[in-house]
């Protein structure tokens, strides 16, 4: 932020909000009975015998609403404070903040929470030296459906109305080798996005004569990032109870787990000298003389285990 305090008494504000979110632009698909039809009609223009399970479209009803058995509405609330004031040589901005989003998938930890804090403060070392200061911390910690899941909205609008979610058994079920969303966003292991963020701005600004002022500002902003994502193979069933399929990773020998961790320290150093007048009222110098010097470094690493489940 770039608010900062002014003199005066301490200000306290606090302020809260709860919010629900759902998806919008959802597709509006077709429910069982008319797949069927539209089946049917494709097969016979194309020359092919119709699927024996279509005969009667009608009396496969609406099916399985594959959006409705996936989505709900999200809830996010919010909070922040300030505490913001000052004296005759130093003003100070102080805010805190937390905020907790839930994601609009019904059975997965597909949330995101985030904390910050920030500090403006400005102190008048002297009548003609100044510095300013800015610091903000940034925790963020993010969830999703691990691996392959993350298609698991995609996954619902290509899934068969005609399927149910689970068969007579209780178990996920499929057939002709198309998946389950709700089998990737119930079973799925959760994948993990985390970061912490550091910046720090401090200027010193010096009036050393009349018209003749000198700024100096040192920049530093710090990033680690930790991610980890799991793919797990969740078996799918038939209506006779035996497995015929696996969705998330494509069997049990493929399942992997994936962890980054990334750093990145970025620096930046300037100053300037600005020499700004005039002489008499025809004559005015404005003259500027500077140097700068930034560095980043980042170190990455990245790591993979097979087989991991």
């Amino acid at each position: 932020t770039t608010k900062r305090g002014s003199e005066g008494k301490s200000t306290l504000s606090v302020s809260a909000n709860v919010s629900i979110q759902n998806a919008t632009n959802v597709p509006d698909l077709l429910n069982a009975s008319q797949y069927a039809a539209l089946n049917n009609d494709m097969m016979l223009n194309s020359g092919n015998t119709p699927n024996p399970e279509f005969a009667d479209p009608a009396s496969l009803g609406a099916g399985t609403d594959w959006m409705d058995e996936l989505l709900n509405n999200g809830v996010q609330h919010k909070h922040n404070l300030t505490i913001s004031g000052g004296g005759e040589k130093s003003n100070y901005y102080l805010s805190a903040g937390y905020s907790k989003q839930f994601g609009v998938v019904k059975y997965a930890d597909d949330n995101n929470t985030k904390y910050n804090l920030r500090m403006n403060y400005d102190y008048r070392i002297t009548d003609w030296l100044k510095l300013e200061t800015k610091v903000a911390l940034d925790n963020n910690k993010r969830t999703d459906v691990g691996s392959n899941g993350a298609w698991v909205i995609g996954e619902a609008i290509l899934d068969m109305p005609n399927h149910p979610v689970y068969n007579a058994d209780g178990n996920f079920f499929t057939q002709g080798g198309w998946s389950n969303a709700v089998a990737l966003a119930k079973e799925s292991e959760t994948a993990t996005f985390k970061t912490r963020e550091m910046n720090g701005n401090f200027r010193l600004i010096a009036n050393i004569i009349d018209g003749l002022t000198l700024t100096a500002q040192a920049g530093v902003n710090y990033k680690n990032k930790n991610n980890e994502d799991i793919a797990k193979a969740i078996p799918l069933y038939t209506w006779d109870n035996n497995i015929t399929y696996y969705t998330g990773a494509g069997s049990p020998e493929q399942s992997a787990v994936d962890r980054t961790t990334e750093e990145t320290v970025y620096q930046n150093y300037t100053a300037y000298l600005n020499y700004d007048k005039n002489f008499g009222p025809d004559h005015h110098l404005d003259a500027m003389l500077g140097m700068a010097y930034e560095t980043e470094e980042v170190r990455m690493f990245m790591a993979r285990r097979d087989n991991f489940i």
